[in-house]
Protein backbone atom coordinates (compact mmCIF):
# COMPACT_ATOMS: atom_id res chain seq x y z
CA UNK A 1 0.00 0.00 0.00
CA UNK A 2 1.30 3.21 -1.02
CA UNK A 3 0.92 6.22 1.27
CA UNK A 4 1.63 9.92 0.66
CA UNK A 5 2.01 12.38 2.99
CA UNK A 6 2.26 16.79 2.33
CA UNK A 7 3.94 19.00 4.69
CA UNK A 8 1.96 22.50 4.23
CA UNK A 9 5.45 24.69 5.08
CA UNK A 10 3.46 27.81 4.80
CA UNK A 11 1.05 27.01 7.86
CA UNK A 12 2.49 27.77 11.23
CA UNK A 13 1.07 26.84 14.16
CA UNK A 14 3.51 28.46 16.60
CA UNK A 15 6.66 30.01 17.58
CA UNK A 16 9.16 27.67 19.45
CA UNK A 17 11.21 30.41 22.16
CA UNK A 18 14.41 30.21 21.57
CA UNK A 19 15.24 30.24 25.04
CA UNK A 20 14.65 26.45 25.27
CA UNK A 21 17.92 26.23 23.37
CA UNK A 22 19.83 27.85 26.02
CA UNK A 23 23.47 26.97 27.31
CA UNK A 24 24.93 26.88 31.39
CA UNK A 25 28.35 27.58 32.43
CA UNK A 26 29.29 26.25 35.88
CA UNK A 27 32.88 26.33 37.48
CA UNK A 28 32.97 22.59 36.44
CA UNK A 29 36.63 21.26 35.68
CA UNK A 30 38.04 23.53 32.87
CA UNK A 31 34.59 25.06 31.75
CA UNK A 32 35.42 28.41 33.28
CA UNK A 33 39.04 28.30 34.16
CA UNK A 34 41.19 27.88 31.08
CA UNK A 35 38.11 26.55 29.47
CA UNK A 36 36.68 30.30 28.89
CA UNK A 37 38.27 32.37 30.98
CA UNK A 38 42.44 32.95 30.90
CA UNK A 39 42.58 36.57 32.02
CA UNK A 40 43.89 39.23 30.16
CA UNK A 41 47.93 38.53 30.88
CA UNK A 42 47.60 35.27 29.20
CA UNK A 43 49.93 34.15 26.13
CA UNK A 44 46.32 32.62 24.64
CA UNK A 45 44.63 35.05 22.52
CA UNK A 46 41.94 36.65 24.43
CA UNK A 47 39.44 39.36 24.45
CA UNK A 48 39.43 40.89 28.38
CA UNK A 49 40.06 37.95 29.43
CA UNK A 50 37.55 35.42 27.50
CA UNK A 51 39.97 33.38 24.84
CA UNK A 52 39.01 34.52 21.48
CA UNK A 53 39.17 30.73 20.06
CA UNK A 54 36.76 29.37 22.18
CA UNK A 55 34.13 32.52 22.08
CA UNK A 56 34.06 32.22 18.41
CA UNK A 57 33.16 28.57 18.66
CA UNK A 58 30.67 29.47 20.52
CA UNK A 59 29.39 32.54 18.67
CA UNK A 60 28.65 29.92 15.71
CA UNK A 61 26.47 27.80 18.38
CA UNK A 62 23.80 31.14 18.48
CA UNK A 63 23.59 30.52 22.13
CA UNK A 64 20.46 32.44 22.77
CA UNK A 65 21.01 32.30 26.75
CA UNK A 66 23.66 31.32 28.91
CA UNK A 67 23.35 30.52 32.49
CA UNK A 68 26.16 30.82 35.61
CA UNK A 69 27.23 30.43 38.14
CA UNK A 70 25.60 26.65 38.23
CA UNK A 71 24.67 24.49 38.86
CA UNK A 72 25.24 23.39 42.47
CA UNK A 73 28.06 25.65 42.44
CA UNK A 74 26.15 28.40 42.38
CA UNK A 75 24.64 27.71 45.98
CA UNK A 76 27.95 27.89 47.41
CA UNK A 77 29.13 30.63 45.38
CA UNK A 78 29.03 34.47 47.33
CA UNK A 79 28.99 37.03 44.44
CA UNK A 80 31.15 39.75 46.60
CA UNK A 81 33.90 37.22 46.64
CA UNK A 82 34.65 37.94 42.92
CA UNK A 83 34.57 42.10 42.03
CA UNK A 84 36.68 44.07 42.77
CA UNK A 85 40.85 44.35 42.12
CA UNK A 86 41.31 40.30 40.94
CA UNK A 87 44.73 40.35 43.40
CA UNK A 88 41.91 41.47 46.41
CA UNK A 89 39.79 38.58 46.04
CA UNK A 90 39.34 35.84 48.20
CA UNK A 91 39.90 32.41 47.23
CA UNK A 92 37.44 29.57 47.72
CA UNK A 93 37.17 26.21 47.35
CA UNK A 94 35.01 24.45 45.04
CA UNK A 95 33.48 21.82 47.18
CA UNK A 96 31.01 20.59 44.85
CA UNK A 97 33.62 19.73 41.83
CA UNK A 98 36.99 18.68 42.90
CA UNK A 99 37.82 20.47 46.10
CA UNK A 100 39.94 23.06 44.10
CA UNK A 101 41.11 26.58 44.77
CA UNK A 102 39.40 29.09 42.31
CA UNK A 103 40.85 32.31 42.80
CA UNK A 104 37.42 34.50 42.18
CA UNK A 105 39.15 36.17 39.22
CA UNK A 106 35.60 34.99 37.53
CA UNK A 107 32.95 36.71 38.50
CA UNK A 108 30.81 38.91 37.69
CA UNK A 109 31.64 41.29 35.16
CA UNK A 110 33.66 38.90 33.76
CA UNK A 111 30.72 36.35 33.37
CA UNK A 112 29.11 39.86 31.67
CA UNK A 113 31.31 40.63 29.48
CA UNK A 114 31.69 37.25 28.07
CA UNK A 115 27.55 37.43 27.30
CA UNK A 116 28.37 40.87 25.53
CA UNK A 117 31.08 39.15 23.52
CA UNK A 118 28.52 36.35 22.61
CA UNK A 119 25.49 38.26 21.93
CA UNK A 120 24.17 36.21 24.43
CA UNK A 121 21.13 37.03 27.50
CA UNK A 122 22.79 36.43 30.50
CA UNK A 123 20.92 34.52 33.00
CA UNK A 124 22.06 34.47 36.62
CA UNK A 125 21.34 31.98 39.04
CA UNK A 126 20.91 33.16 42.74
CA UNK A 127 22.30 31.74 46.09
CA UNK A 128 19.88 30.30 48.57
CA UNK A 129 21.58 27.19 49.75
CA UNK A 130 24.20 28.48 51.95
CA UNK A 131 23.22 32.83 50.98
CA UNK A 132 20.91 34.90 52.51
CA UNK A 133 18.02 37.66 51.19
CA UNK A 134 20.14 39.94 51.57
CA UNK A 135 22.89 38.80 49.41
CA UNK A 136 21.08 38.49 46.60
CA UNK A 137 19.12 41.28 47.18
CA UNK A 138 22.27 43.62 46.73
CA UNK A 139 23.60 41.57 43.38
CA UNK A 140 20.58 42.36 41.92
CA UNK A 141 20.87 46.00 43.03
CA UNK A 142 24.57 46.11 42.10
CA UNK A 143 23.55 44.85 38.56
CA UNK A 144 20.58 46.90 37.82
CA UNK A 145 20.08 49.92 39.80
CA UNK A 146 20.52 52.86 37.74
CA UNK A 147 21.17 55.48 40.52
CA UNK A 148 23.14 56.53 43.49
CA UNK A 149 22.96 53.95 46.24
CA UNK A 150 25.82 51.68 47.99
CA UNK A 151 25.49 48.65 45.26
CA UNK A 152 25.58 50.91 42.43
CA UNK A 153 28.16 53.06 43.50
CA UNK A 154 30.59 49.93 44.34
CA UNK A 155 29.50 48.67 40.77
CA UNK A 156 30.91 52.51 39.46
CA UNK A 157 34.21 52.30 41.40
CA UNK A 158 34.94 48.80 40.17
CA UNK A 159 35.00 50.26 36.49
CA UNK A 160 31.36 49.64 35.37
CA UNK A 161 29.16 52.95 35.36
CA UNK A 162 25.81 52.11 33.44
CA UNK A 163 23.87 48.63 35.09
CA UNK A 164 23.53 45.31 33.05
CA UNK A 165 20.04 44.42 31.88
CA UNK A 166 19.32 41.01 33.75
CA UNK A 167 16.31 39.47 32.11
CA UNK A 168 16.30 35.60 33.82
CA UNK A 169 17.17 35.68 37.57
CA UNK A 170 17.34 31.81 39.04
CA UNK A 171 16.34 31.79 43.35
CA UNK A 172 18.75 28.84 43.72
CA UNK A 173 19.41 25.56 41.74
CA UNK A 174 18.51 22.04 42.43
CA UNK A 175 16.75 22.97 45.56
CA UNK A 176 15.88 19.57 46.04
CA UNK A 177 19.73 18.02 46.60
CA UNK A 178 22.84 19.90 46.59
CA UNK A 179 21.10 23.18 46.51
CA UNK A 180 20.04 22.30 50.38
CA UNK A 181 18.23 19.20 50.45
CA UNK A 182 14.92 20.81 51.06
CA UNK A 183 11.45 19.39 50.81
CA UNK A 184 9.08 20.90 47.82
CA UNK A 185 7.20 22.91 50.97
CA UNK A 186 10.25 24.44 52.43
CA UNK A 187 11.69 25.50 49.02
CA UNK A 188 8.70 27.06 48.13
CA UNK A 189 8.19 29.07 51.02
CA UNK A 190 11.92 29.67 50.86
CA UNK A 191 11.32 30.82 47.76
CA UNK A 192 8.32 33.20 48.52
CA UNK A 193 10.44 34.89 50.67
CA UNK A 194 13.80 35.37 49.14
CA UNK A 195 11.84 36.21 45.37
CA UNK A 196 10.09 39.25 47.64
CA UNK A 197 13.47 41.38 47.52
CA UNK A 198 14.62 40.90 44.13
CA UNK A 199 13.72 44.03 42.42
CA UNK A 200 12.97 45.30 39.51
CA UNK A 201 14.72 48.42 38.85
CA UNK A 202 14.09 51.18 36.31
CA UNK A 203 13.26 49.64 33.08
CA UNK A 204 14.77 46.09 34.67
CA UNK A 205 12.01 43.33 34.40
CA UNK A 206 13.45 40.10 36.03
CA UNK A 207 11.75 36.66 35.47
CA UNK A 208 12.50 35.14 39.05
CA UNK A 209 12.48 31.61 38.28
CA UNK A 210 11.86 28.95 41.01
CA UNK A 211 13.79 25.44 40.94
CA UNK A 212 12.12 22.43 39.13
CA UNK A 213 12.41 18.93 40.36
CA UNK A 214 14.76 15.73 39.80
CA UNK A 215 13.91 14.15 36.97
CA UNK A 216 10.33 13.49 36.56
CA UNK A 217 9.10 13.91 40.15
CA UNK A 218 5.61 16.08 39.00
CA UNK A 219 4.92 15.45 42.75
CA UNK A 220 7.44 18.24 43.83
CA UNK A 221 6.54 20.42 40.79
CA UNK A 222 2.89 20.31 41.95
CA UNK A 223 3.49 21.03 45.70
CA UNK A 224 6.01 23.53 44.42
CA UNK A 225 3.43 25.71 42.24
CA UNK A 226 0.52 25.09 44.94
CA UNK A 227 2.51 26.59 47.91
CA UNK A 228 3.99 28.99 45.48
CA UNK A 229 0.53 29.92 44.43
CA UNK A 230 0.33 28.90 41.25
CA UNK A 231 -1.73 25.73 41.64
CA UNK A 232 -5.42 26.08 43.07
CA UNK A 233 -5.89 24.95 46.32
CA UNK A 234 -9.50 22.05 45.87
CA UNK A 235 -9.28 19.72 48.46
CA UNK A 236 -12.00 21.15 50.57
CA UNK A 237 -13.67 24.47 51.06
CA UNK A 238 -11.26 27.17 52.13
CA UNK A 239 -13.86 28.75 54.55
CA UNK A 240 -16.32 25.92 55.86
CA UNK A 241 -14.13 22.83 55.20
CA UNK A 242 -15.95 20.78 53.57
CA UNK A 243 -14.54 17.96 50.57
CA UNK A 244 -17.93 18.49 49.16
CA UNK A 245 -18.81 21.55 48.57
CA UNK A 246 -22.31 22.98 48.65
CA UNK A 247 -22.25 24.34 44.81
CA UNK A 248 -18.54 24.35 44.40
CA UNK A 249 -16.95 27.48 42.92
CA UNK A 250 -13.54 28.30 42.14
CA UNK A 251 -12.27 31.62 43.06
CA UNK A 252 -9.87 33.13 40.40
CA UNK A 253 -8.15 35.46 42.59
CA UNK A 254 -7.50 33.25 46.13
CA UNK A 255 -7.10 30.19 43.95
CA UNK A 256 -9.28 28.45 46.34
CA UNK A 257 -12.46 26.08 46.12
CA UNK A 258 -15.23 27.54 47.97
CA UNK A 259 -19.17 27.01 48.66
CA UNK A 260 -21.03 29.08 46.73
CA UNK A 261 -22.62 30.35 50.17
CA UNK A 262 -19.65 30.43 51.98
CA UNK A 263 -16.52 33.86 51.60
CA UNK A 264 -19.17 35.74 50.20
CA UNK A 265 -18.18 39.30 49.88
CA UNK A 266 -14.75 38.57 49.37
CA UNK A 267 -15.02 40.06 46.05
CA UNK A 268 -13.27 38.93 43.07
CA UNK A 269 -14.41 36.24 40.25
CA UNK A 270 -15.73 32.78 40.67
CA UNK A 271 -16.00 30.02 38.31
CA UNK A 272 -19.12 27.40 38.60
CA UNK A 273 -18.15 23.76 38.72
CA UNK A 274 -19.90 20.66 39.17
CA UNK A 275 -19.41 17.97 41.30
CA UNK A 276 -18.11 15.74 38.45
CA UNK A 277 -15.89 19.03 37.02
CA UNK A 278 -14.37 19.23 40.78
CA UNK A 279 -13.37 15.55 40.71
CA UNK A 280 -11.57 15.95 38.10
CA UNK A 281 -9.87 19.08 38.82
CA UNK A 282 -8.70 17.25 41.79
CA UNK A 283 -7.65 14.15 39.83
CA UNK A 284 -5.69 16.36 37.89
CA UNK A 285 -4.06 18.03 41.02
CA UNK A 286 -3.56 15.48 43.44
CA UNK A 287 -3.91 12.13 41.51
CA UNK A 288 -0.84 10.06 40.20
CA UNK A 289 1.06 11.49 38.25
CA UNK A 290 1.22 9.05 35.37
CA UNK A 291 -2.72 8.91 35.53
CA UNK A 292 -3.45 12.62 35.85
CA UNK A 293 -5.72 13.15 32.38
CA UNK A 294 -7.13 9.38 32.70
CA UNK A 295 -11.18 10.33 33.62
CA UNK A 296 -13.78 10.88 31.67
CA UNK A 297 -16.54 13.78 32.65
CA UNK A 298 -19.80 14.62 30.71
CA UNK A 299 -19.23 17.34 28.19
CA UNK A 300 -21.02 19.76 30.19
CA UNK A 301 -18.85 18.86 33.22
CA UNK A 302 -15.79 18.96 31.02
CA UNK A 303 -16.65 22.56 29.91
CA UNK A 304 -17.26 24.06 33.12
CA UNK A 305 -13.68 22.77 34.35
CA UNK A 306 -12.28 24.89 31.03
CA UNK A 307 -13.49 27.42 31.36
CA UNK A 308 -12.68 27.86 35.31
CA UNK A 309 -9.07 26.49 34.19
CA UNK A 310 -8.48 28.89 31.36
CA UNK A 311 -9.95 32.14 33.53
CA UNK A 312 -7.65 31.12 36.64
CA UNK A 313 -4.12 30.85 34.21
CA UNK A 314 -5.48 33.81 32.66
CA UNK A 315 -5.81 35.23 36.21
CA UNK A 316 -2.49 34.29 37.84
CA UNK A 317 -0.16 34.70 34.59
CA UNK A 318 -1.74 38.02 33.67
CA UNK A 319 -1.22 37.24 29.68
CA UNK A 320 -3.45 35.33 27.32
CA UNK A 321 -2.52 32.17 25.29
CA UNK A 322 -2.22 32.40 21.49
CA UNK A 323 -1.40 28.57 21.38
CA UNK A 324 -5.03 27.99 23.29
CA UNK A 325 -6.84 30.22 21.21
CA UNK A 326 -5.56 28.37 18.14
CA UNK A 327 -6.68 25.52 19.64
CA UNK A 328 -10.23 26.71 19.97
CA UNK A 329 -10.31 27.50 16.78
CA UNK A 330 -10.11 24.52 15.30
CA UNK A 331 -12.44 22.74 18.03
CA UNK A 332 -15.10 25.84 17.69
Amino acid sequence: MKVEGWINSKRELGKINKEIYGHFSEHLGRCIYEGIFVGEDSEIPNTNGMRNDVVQALKELDIPVLRWPGGCFADEYHWMDGIGPKESRKCMVNTNWGGVVEDNSFGTHEFLELCRQLGCEPYINGNVGSGTVREMSEWIEYMTFDGESPMANLRVENGRKEPWRIKYFGVGNENWGCGGNMTPEYYANTYRRFQTFCKNYGENKLYKIARGPNADDYEWTEKLMSVIGFAPLADTCTYCGRTAPEVPLLDIREGVVRCKGCGKGMGGLSMPLSDASLAALRRVLYGEAKRLYSFKVPQEDLKKLADAAEAYVHAVLERGFKTLDFYKGLVG
